[in-house]
């Protein structure tokens, strides 16, 4: 499972350490991060668009978890940084 939090409408995934009182614990558990504040990340499949469209994806925090949403855009108007950042799997 991928864990993350909206920090200022930012997708942050969560850390591989984490540290709990006064101990750091590498590759913490499910529910170490939920304690920590961090939520499952729900991945979704982008909608099928129709031509000169692009689907665009974003974040939305719910209450145990975020969900990725998606965007309808007309191509056009992406520029190529986040196209660049959507091929590799960001927003």
């Amino acid at each position: 499972m991928t864990y993350a939090k909206l920090i200022d409408g930012e997708f942050v995934l969560a850390p591989k350490k984490l540290v709990v009182g006064d101990n750091t614990v590498y590759n913490p558990t499910a529910d170490m991060l939920e304690a920590d504040g961090w939520k499952e990340v729900v991945y979704t499949d982008p909608p099928v668009v129709e031509e000169g469209y692009i689907a665009v994806s974003g974040w939305q925090e719910e209450d145990n978890e975020i969900v990725q949403v998606w965007n309808i855009e007309p191509e056009g108007d992406i520029d190529a940084d986040v196209a660049l950042d959507i091929l590799m799997g960001g927003e």
